[in-house]
């Protein structure tokens, strides 16, 4: 059997399946994140938490009051953003291959052992 781990990693969740006997690390827990909650996420007593939609808003409307932008700190915070979404993409990409790989061995086998029971 398996089961799911959810881990803290760069202010994102990440989700990796593990073996039943897996050993939990730092910022790692069986237990789901709830839905719906929105960065920044934080750890706490086993618990990935992050903050509620409204306080979400607020840190983003408190960071846009500061006064506008010039148009070369704009493409600069873009350029950031889209500097990050690859780094996590890149990462999500690994994990789905790792996870993939591990499903792909546990089709194996379970189809060795049916193999060898009705052989």
């Amino acid at each position: 059997m398996s089961k799911t781990v959810y881990k803290l990693v760069d202010n994102s969740i990440q989700t990796q399946i593990v073996s039943d006997d897996y050993y939990l690390s730092a910022n790692e827990t069986f237990e789901k994140p709830i839905d719906g909650i929105y960065q920044p996420f934080s750890f706490k007593n086993g618990v990935i938490t992050g903050a509620t939609q409204e306080e979400f808003e607020d840190a983003v409307q408190l960071q846009s009051s500061n006064g506008p932008k010039s148009g070369d700190e704009l493409v600069a915070d873009l350029a950031q953003q889209l500097a990050a979404s690859q780094i996590l993409q890149a990462k999500t990409n690994a994990q789905l291959l790792q996870q993939n790989a591990a499903l792909v061995k546990q089709v194996a086998d379970l189809q060795s052992e049916k193999e060898t029971t009705n052989g």
